[in-house]
């Protein structure tokens, strides 16, 4: 009796695993290295096109925000804050047209800067840039509180009734040019800085991982670099300025910034060359055509042979599970103290088409900072992206609930309008706290500049 049970376990151990490799043999088709890559770039494509898409210089963009945040702050107080606001911008003129409407709402029991907290607040703001001079208006400002707060905050909804329903500008001519300028030096990151080759990768060994057929690889470093320091040069391609048109502080400033652009593309290039991976074990596996997944399953990057990165990954045909941990290289004479290695630790899982759930953590040493969870759902049409967050956050025992929509589409045209009626805010600024005499030499640019 028991000789047969065991065989009969044997039996179906055996079964169970031809199931097991009949079903991997059905979703995991035999893919060459090079089918497997170019697999793996066409399931990037929809974040590809989303980069396309939001780095067009030339196009015109429509977006709206509808957000709740829940707040607890872990001393009694709680609140709430929704957003809804609309943005028009043109990338090829830098003109922007915006109208936020910020609601809040915050509540205490217990004493909070010596009295009870009962606030609610509705605050609506217009802004407008056009042709680099910048138009905005207090729509709204409602501030309704319980009788504690009346007496401090009458003196200062008193001194903002002059300013709501009013258009102001900022019309300095010099700020004019120097913005003009600035709009050359955007940088602009598109879907092909993402795109993989089979040349990024030596090594090639057909293997398994976690009984799926896959591809370990080591990564082509010098050729990696390379095409990264084009790609960051690229970004950084609009830096051809010219501050001739400007002058005194204003070309100055100018110069300085364009300097610092400079200066970043040279230290994050030297950062490139420093980079070098050790003990990489890393994997393309399929699960099938369209479910290919790279995995690090361990590896240590190393930066400046200052900082060390250490990967460590798990991917299921449904999930990516990451450890990252952060540590600085102790050789070196300039640290001092105890420094703790920063790890983040995040779960992915696709919960549906168009809709991921996650989690993370960031952990100095064993000290949980953040954590966070809930679910993030896209839509990407060809002229428009929709992203539906429902997060949950805790930070330094302060938790928040993040819910709501931004949508983003191409539209053919628009016409920004600037406001005919409206003030120089620097002109009725000094007329305010100056004197009329004094406002121009206290509050122009190159006062501010100096």
């Amino acid at each position: 009796m028991v000789m047969k049970l065991k065989k009969g376990i044997l039996w179906l151990v055996i079964l169970a695993g031809v199931t097991v490799l009949a079903a991997c043999d059905q979703q995991a088709p035999n893919l060459s290295f090079e089918e497997t890559i170019k697999a793996y770039g066409e399931q990037k494509s929809p974040i590809l096109s989303v980069l396309d898409l939001i780095s067009d210089k030339e196009a015109i963009f429509s977006s709206k925000l509808n957000w709740a945040i829940n707040l607890e702050l872990g001393t009694g107080e709680v609140g709430k804050i929704v957003v809804n606001s609309t943005n028009v911008s043109e990338g090829k003129t830098e003109n922007q047209e915006s109208d936020v409407n910020l609601q809040l709402e915050l509540s205490s029991q217990e004493a909070l800067m010596g009295t009870a907290v009962d606030l609610t607040a509705d605050l609506g703001v217009k802004a407008l840039i056009k042709d680099y001079i910048p138009y905005f208006q207090l729509s709204k400002l409602d501030i309704k509180a319980n009788d504690n707060l009346k007496d401090q905050l009458s003196f200062v909804t008193s001194m903002v009734d002059g300013f709501k329903g009013k258009w102001f500008t900022l019309s300095w001519t010099q700020l004019k040019d120097l913005a003009a300028q600035m709009n050359a030096q955007k940088f602009v990151l598109t879907g092909a800085f993402m795109q993989d080759k089979v040349e990024y990768y030596t090594g090639v060994e057909s293997v398994q991982y976690e009984w799926q057929p896959a591809w370990k690889v080591q990564f082509n470093e010098d050729l990696v670099k390379a095409d990264a320091k084009e790609a960051l040069r690229a970004m950084f391609s609009g830096a051809n300025l010219s501050w001739n048109a400007l002058s005194g502080n204003v070309a100055s400033a100018g110069s300085l910034l364009f300097m610092e652009d400079q200066q970043k593309l040279t230290q994050m290039e030297n950062m490139i060359d420093s980079m070098k991976f050790e003990n990489l074990e890393a994997y393309f596996v399929i699960y099938a055509k369209d479910n290919i997944k790279f995995v690090i399953k361990n590896g240590d990057l190393i930066l400046n042979d200052e900082i060390k990165i250490n990967f460590a990954q798990k991917v299921t045909a449904e999930s990516h599970e990451w450890t990252i941990k952060v540590s600085p290289l102790m050789s070196g004479e300039s640290l001092s103290g105890d420094v703790q290695p920063v790890s983040f630790v995040y779960t992915i899982k696709q919960s549906s088409r168009g809709k991921l759930a996650f989690e993370l953590s960031i952990l100095d040493g064993e000290d949980v900072q953040l954590k966070a969870s809930g679910t993030l759902a896209f839509v990407v049409e060809k002229s428009a992206l929709s992203v539906k967050p429902d997060i949950k956050i805790e930070i330094d025992g302060v938790k928040a609930s993040v819910a709501g929509e931004y949508r983003v589409e191409k539209i053919s045209s628009y016409t920004f309008a600037e406001p005919k009626d409206a003030q120089d805010f620097v002109s009725v600024l000094g007329a305010m706290f100056a004197g009329p005499e004094l406002s121009d030499e206290l509050l122009s640019w190159d006062a501010l500049i100096d």
